[in-house]
């Protein structure tokens, strides 16, 4: 059997984008993109690899603050990109981080005092350990929220989406639901993952590689795309400031 995102999230819960905007009027960001997923630092030979996935621990709240601060509807944070991973020799202690992180955004008040709704994309439910646990425990406690959208993509690959949005596409035709000729880009955005929010308007990515990693590939077809040209570990909340004031 087969498991999509689709079975595990009642998409339902989530309001439609143009109910967002009606209350966010005032925001002139709308949907903003940030890929943290780099880890070609993370095989370099570092002494205290623990510290440096707390670091990154640390950016995600500082950007979720900043999301509030900015009063920006929706923000997409890229956490684990499902290829580029695959060679990190500490491949536990990298889940083990992601999964601490849900723990800590479980127990942490400020979502919900801001009323911040947390939706996962990827195949994050191939994952084994309590990182799974523990994001179903965020995405049920925050599933009334509706004034902030803060995704990550766990798992995930931009590819998959759009493979995975043409299946179900070709579904729909097979059995009579959809006519081949009213398959256009509409009908391909409306069955992503992604297919509730509007694309970003900009991604900023923390990386010296100049690579979007297939980071919402379809999406980003015209966000302005800016390359830190630095790794995580380089990083600090006055230079993600920066980036939302830029």
């Amino acid at each position: 059997m087969v498991i999509t995102v689709f079975d595990l999230v009642n998409f339902q819960d989530i309001p439609l984008i143009g109910n967002l905007f009606e209350k966010k009027k005032s925001a002139k960001l709308k949907h903003l993109g940030i890929s943290l997923a780099e880890t070609k630092l993370f095989k370099r030979p570092i002494s205290d690899k623990t510290k440096l996935l707390k670091h990154r621990n640390r950016l995600v709240k500082d950007l979720v603050k900043l999301q509030v601060k900015n009063n920006v509807p929706v923000m997409t944070i890229y956490l684990l990109a499902k290829d580029d991973y695959s060679g990190v020799h500490d491949q536990d202690l990298l889940i083990r981080s992601i999964s601490g992180l849900f723990d800590e955004l479980f127990n942490w008040d400020f979502i919900d005092k801001n009323k911040i709704k947390i939706f996962v994309l990827g195949k994050w439910y191939d994952l084994s350990g309590h990182i799974v646990t523990g994001i179903k425990n965020v995405i049920n406690a925050t599933k009334d929220n509706d004034f902030y959208f803060l995704n990550f993509c766990i798992n995930y690959d931009g590819q998959d989406e759009i493979v995975d949005a043409a299946k179900i596409i070709a579904r729909k035709v097979k059995f009579g639901k959809l006519k081949l000729d009213d398959i256009d880009l509409t009908e391909l955005k409306n069955n992503l993952s992604t297919s509730y929010f509007a694309p970003p308007e900009k991604i900023l990515v923390v990386s010296k590689r100049l690579k979007l990693l297939s980071f919402l590939l379809w999406d980003s077809a015209y966000s302005k795309i800016i390359f830190l040209k630095k790794d995580w570990d380089e990083i600090g909340q006055k230079d993600l400031e920066k980036f939302y004031i830029s």
